[in-house]
Protein backbone atom coordinates (compact mmCIF):
# COMPACT_ATOMS: atom_id res chain seq x y z
CA UNK A 1 0.00 0.00 0.00
CA UNK A 2 1.34 3.14 -1.40
CA UNK A 3 1.16 5.43 2.21
CA UNK A 4 -1.44 8.52 1.68
CA UNK A 5 0.51 11.20 3.58
CA UNK A 6 2.67 12.03 0.97
CA UNK A 7 -0.20 13.89 -0.51
CA UNK A 8 -0.19 16.09 2.35
CA UNK A 9 3.37 16.49 3.52
CA UNK A 10 2.81 20.19 3.67
CA UNK A 11 -0.62 20.82 5.56
CA UNK A 12 0.31 20.63 9.05
CA UNK A 13 -0.97 23.49 11.53
CA UNK A 14 0.78 23.86 13.99
CA UNK A 15 -1.70 24.84 16.33
CA UNK A 16 -2.38 20.96 17.02
CA UNK A 17 0.47 19.73 19.66
CA UNK A 18 -1.62 16.54 20.21
CA UNK A 19 -4.70 15.10 18.94
CA UNK A 20 -8.22 16.49 19.86
CA UNK A 21 -11.44 15.15 18.93
CA UNK A 22 -10.38 11.74 17.66
CA UNK A 23 -13.64 10.67 15.69
CA UNK A 24 -14.07 6.52 15.56
CA UNK A 25 -13.74 6.69 12.02
CA UNK A 26 -10.56 8.33 12.10
CA UNK A 27 -9.45 5.11 14.57
CA UNK A 28 -10.92 3.07 12.12
CA UNK A 29 -8.78 4.18 9.90
CA UNK A 30 -5.71 4.05 11.71
CA UNK A 31 -5.80 0.73 12.82
CA UNK A 32 -7.03 -1.05 9.72
CA UNK A 33 -4.19 0.92 7.71
CA UNK A 34 -1.57 -0.53 10.44
CA UNK A 35 -3.55 -3.95 9.71
CA UNK A 36 -2.39 -3.80 5.87
CA UNK A 37 -5.45 -3.12 4.74
CA UNK A 38 -5.65 -1.68 1.26
CA UNK A 39 -6.90 1.60 0.67
CA UNK A 40 -9.78 0.39 -1.10
CA UNK A 41 -10.54 -1.91 1.25
CA UNK A 42 -10.26 1.01 3.90
CA UNK A 43 -12.58 2.89 1.82
CA UNK A 44 -15.55 -0.04 1.53
CA UNK A 45 -15.22 -0.82 5.10
CA UNK A 46 -15.98 2.94 6.18
CA UNK A 47 -18.31 3.21 3.67
CA UNK A 48 -16.73 6.49 2.23
CA UNK A 49 -15.04 7.25 -1.16
CA UNK A 50 -11.88 7.73 -1.87
CA UNK A 51 -11.16 11.84 -1.73
CA UNK A 52 -12.99 11.49 1.99
CA UNK A 53 -10.74 9.18 2.92
CA UNK A 54 -7.80 11.50 1.82
CA UNK A 55 -9.61 13.78 4.26
CA UNK A 56 -9.69 11.32 6.95
CA UNK A 57 -6.51 10.76 6.95
CA UNK A 58 -5.27 14.34 6.23
CA UNK A 59 -7.16 15.17 9.69
CA UNK A 60 -5.13 12.72 11.66
CA UNK A 61 -1.75 13.66 10.63
CA UNK A 62 -2.85 17.66 11.43
CA UNK A 63 -4.28 16.16 15.23
CA UNK A 64 -1.11 14.28 15.34
CA UNK A 65 1.22 17.39 14.51
CA UNK A 66 3.44 15.16 11.75
CA UNK A 67 3.73 14.25 8.34
CA UNK A 68 5.63 10.93 9.39
CA UNK A 69 2.88 7.88 9.67
CA UNK A 70 5.38 5.89 11.67
CA UNK A 71 5.31 8.68 14.29
CA UNK A 72 1.76 8.65 13.84
CA UNK A 73 1.26 5.03 14.32
CA UNK A 74 3.73 5.79 17.66
CA UNK A 75 1.73 8.21 19.14
CA UNK A 76 -1.30 5.89 18.95
CA UNK A 77 -0.14 3.45 21.23
CA UNK A 78 1.12 6.23 23.66
CA UNK A 79 -2.16 7.30 23.29
CA UNK A 80 -4.27 4.05 23.36
CA UNK A 81 -5.53 4.75 20.88
CA UNK A 82 -3.78 1.29 19.32
CA UNK A 83 -4.03 -1.29 21.98
CA UNK A 84 -1.04 -3.73 21.82
CA UNK A 85 -3.13 -6.98 22.36
CA UNK A 86 -4.36 -6.16 18.65
CA UNK A 87 -1.27 -6.11 16.99
CA UNK A 88 0.73 -8.50 18.60
CA UNK A 89 2.29 -11.54 16.53
CA UNK A 90 -0.48 -14.42 16.40
CA UNK A 91 2.85 -16.56 17.51
CA UNK A 92 3.17 -14.22 20.19
CA UNK A 93 -0.46 -14.67 21.27
CA UNK A 94 -0.26 -18.19 21.52
CA UNK A 95 2.63 -18.15 23.45
CA UNK A 96 1.39 -15.91 26.01
CA UNK A 97 -1.62 -18.05 26.58
CA UNK A 98 0.83 -20.97 27.23
CA UNK A 99 2.93 -19.43 29.90
CA UNK A 100 -0.16 -17.77 31.13
CA UNK A 101 -1.40 -20.97 32.33
CA UNK A 102 2.01 -22.17 33.53
CA UNK A 103 2.24 -18.87 35.44
CA UNK A 104 -1.11 -18.99 36.55
CA UNK A 105 -0.40 -22.50 37.74
CA UNK A 106 2.62 -21.69 39.60
CA UNK A 107 0.81 -18.60 41.41
CA UNK A 108 -2.05 -21.20 42.54
CA UNK A 109 0.16 -24.66 43.64
CA UNK A 110 0.38 -25.68 46.89
CA UNK A 111 2.93 -22.79 49.19
CA UNK A 112 2.33 -20.49 46.45
CA UNK A 113 1.88 -17.95 49.40
CA UNK A 114 5.62 -18.06 49.84
CA UNK A 115 6.75 -17.98 45.94
CA UNK A 116 9.86 -15.92 44.79
CA UNK A 117 9.67 -12.82 42.71
CA UNK A 118 12.68 -15.01 40.70
CA UNK A 119 11.02 -18.22 40.18
CA UNK A 120 8.23 -15.87 38.48
CA UNK A 121 10.86 -13.89 36.55
CA UNK A 122 12.09 -16.97 35.12
CA UNK A 123 8.78 -18.03 33.47
CA UNK A 124 8.77 -14.70 32.37
CA UNK A 125 11.96 -14.82 30.59
CA UNK A 126 11.38 -18.06 29.26
CA UNK A 127 8.10 -16.84 27.74
CA UNK A 128 10.07 -13.75 25.82
CA UNK A 129 12.97 -16.49 24.82
CA UNK A 130 10.30 -18.86 23.24
CA UNK A 131 8.69 -15.65 21.62
CA UNK A 132 12.15 -14.44 19.69
CA UNK A 133 12.81 -18.39 18.83
CA UNK A 134 9.72 -18.97 17.38
CA UNK A 135 9.49 -15.52 15.48
CA UNK A 136 12.82 -15.67 14.58
CA UNK A 137 12.08 -19.31 12.96
CA UNK A 138 9.63 -18.21 11.24
CA UNK A 139 11.06 -15.80 8.83
CA UNK A 140 11.60 -18.21 5.56
CA UNK A 141 13.11 -15.33 3.29
CA UNK A 142 16.76 -14.26 2.78
CA UNK A 143 18.00 -11.05 3.22
CA UNK A 144 21.21 -9.83 1.28
CA UNK A 145 24.19 -7.61 2.50
CA UNK A 146 22.96 -5.21 0.83
CA UNK A 147 19.54 -5.24 1.65
CA UNK A 148 20.34 -5.22 5.89
CA UNK A 149 22.74 -2.25 4.96
CA UNK A 150 19.82 -0.92 3.54
CA UNK A 151 17.29 -0.89 6.21
CA UNK A 152 19.63 0.04 8.87
CA UNK A 153 20.53 2.92 7.23
CA UNK A 154 16.63 3.67 6.66
CA UNK A 155 16.32 2.62 10.08
CA UNK A 156 18.86 5.23 11.29
CA UNK A 157 17.35 8.49 9.53
CA UNK A 158 18.94 8.92 6.32
CA UNK A 159 16.91 10.25 3.30
CA UNK A 160 16.90 9.25 0.32
CA UNK A 161 20.16 11.28 -1.22
CA UNK A 162 22.12 9.83 1.31
CA UNK A 163 20.99 6.24 0.50
CA UNK A 164 21.45 7.04 -3.11
CA UNK A 165 24.45 8.25 -2.36
CA UNK A 166 25.91 5.52 0.32
CA UNK A 167 24.89 2.51 -1.97
CA UNK A 168 25.38 4.16 -5.60
CA UNK A 169 21.74 3.49 -6.87
CA UNK A 170 20.06 6.23 -8.23
CA UNK A 171 16.05 6.99 -6.52
CA UNK A 172 14.84 4.69 -8.98
CA UNK A 173 16.80 1.80 -7.49
CA UNK A 174 16.57 3.01 -4.03
CA UNK A 175 12.61 2.76 -4.66
CA UNK A 176 12.61 -0.23 -6.20
CA UNK A 177 15.11 -1.97 -3.71
CA UNK A 178 12.63 -0.55 -0.37
CA UNK A 179 9.54 -2.51 -2.54
CA UNK A 180 11.74 -5.85 -2.79
CA UNK A 181 12.43 -5.41 0.53
CA UNK A 182 8.25 -4.85 1.66
CA UNK A 183 7.63 -8.11 -0.57
CA UNK A 184 9.80 -9.89 1.30
CA UNK A 185 8.70 -8.83 4.64
CA UNK A 186 5.33 -8.75 3.74
CA UNK A 187 4.38 -5.36 4.31
CA UNK A 188 2.93 -2.10 3.53
CA UNK A 189 4.52 0.38 5.56
CA UNK A 190 8.11 1.27 7.28
CA UNK A 191 5.82 0.62 10.79
CA UNK A 192 5.24 -2.70 9.96
CA UNK A 193 8.26 -3.05 7.86
CA UNK A 194 10.66 -2.58 10.82
CA UNK A 195 7.98 -4.47 12.97
CA UNK A 196 8.94 -7.93 11.06
CA UNK A 197 12.77 -6.82 11.06
CA UNK A 198 12.30 -7.20 14.64
CA UNK A 199 10.57 -10.05 14.87
CA UNK A 200 13.15 -11.82 12.46
CA UNK A 201 16.15 -9.79 14.68
CA UNK A 202 17.61 -8.99 11.52
CA UNK A 203 18.82 -5.63 13.13
CA UNK A 204 19.57 -7.77 15.98
CA UNK A 205 17.14 -5.03 18.12
CA UNK A 206 19.19 -5.38 21.50
CA UNK A 207 21.88 -3.09 19.98
CA UNK A 208 18.71 -0.58 20.23
CA UNK A 209 17.35 -1.10 23.51
CA UNK A 210 18.40 1.42 26.32
CA UNK A 211 16.07 -0.46 28.54
CA UNK A 212 16.70 -3.21 31.02
CA UNK A 213 14.55 -6.36 30.13
CA UNK A 214 15.99 -7.68 33.71
CA UNK A 215 14.00 -4.91 35.20
CA UNK A 216 10.94 -5.12 33.31
CA UNK A 217 11.15 -8.98 33.51
CA UNK A 218 11.06 -8.38 38.10
CA UNK A 219 8.46 -5.66 37.80
CA UNK A 220 5.99 -7.86 35.81
CA UNK A 221 6.67 -10.94 38.23
CA UNK A 222 5.42 -8.49 41.29
CA UNK A 223 2.79 -7.74 39.61
CA UNK A 224 1.74 -11.06 38.79
CA UNK A 225 1.89 -12.56 42.31
CA UNK A 226 -0.16 -10.12 43.50
CA UNK A 227 -3.01 -11.48 41.44
CA UNK A 228 -2.70 -14.03 44.47
CA UNK A 229 -4.23 -11.49 46.71
CA UNK A 230 -7.36 -11.01 44.02
CA UNK A 231 -10.60 -11.75 45.59
CA UNK A 232 -13.80 -13.27 44.03
CA UNK A 233 -12.07 -13.98 40.70
CA UNK A 234 -11.93 -17.04 39.42
CA UNK A 235 -8.62 -19.23 38.18
CA UNK A 236 -9.76 -18.43 34.28
CA UNK A 237 -10.00 -14.52 34.94
CA UNK A 238 -6.95 -14.95 36.93
CA UNK A 239 -5.24 -16.24 33.85
CA UNK A 240 -6.31 -14.12 31.15
CA UNK A 241 -4.87 -10.99 33.63
CA UNK A 242 -1.44 -12.50 32.98
CA UNK A 243 -2.44 -13.42 29.74
CA UNK A 244 -2.56 -9.97 29.17
CA UNK A 245 0.22 -8.59 31.20
CA UNK A 246 2.75 -11.15 29.21
CA UNK A 247 1.56 -9.33 25.82
CA UNK A 248 2.35 -6.05 27.13
CA UNK A 249 5.77 -6.85 28.31
CA UNK A 250 6.64 -8.33 25.11
CA UNK A 251 4.60 -5.34 23.21
CA UNK A 252 7.00 -3.00 25.55
CA UNK A 253 10.09 -4.22 24.43
CA UNK A 254 9.20 -3.95 21.01
CA UNK A 255 7.68 -0.39 21.37
CA UNK A 256 11.04 0.19 22.91
CA UNK A 257 12.95 -0.86 19.50
CA UNK A 258 10.51 0.30 17.25
CA UNK A 259 10.99 4.09 18.92
CA UNK A 260 14.57 4.41 17.65
CA UNK A 261 13.19 4.84 14.47
CA UNK A 262 14.96 8.32 13.38
CA UNK A 263 12.17 10.42 11.40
Amino acid sequence: MIMLNNRYKDVLCDFHKYPQSISNVEVYFLRLTLHGQSVNEIAEFLDVDLENLYEIEKGLFIKFYTSNWYDLVLKGFQLNLLKPEDFVNNMVRNTANLFSCEINNLLNSEGSDHISINTIKASCLNYLANCYRDLKGNNTARFSKIEIEFLKFKFNGNETDNLSIKFELDEKSIEKLKKHLFEKLGVQDWFNCYKKVFEFDILQWQDYLDIDIDVLAIELSAKLITIQTFKHVSLKERQLFIYHDLLKFYHTIEIAYLSKYKF
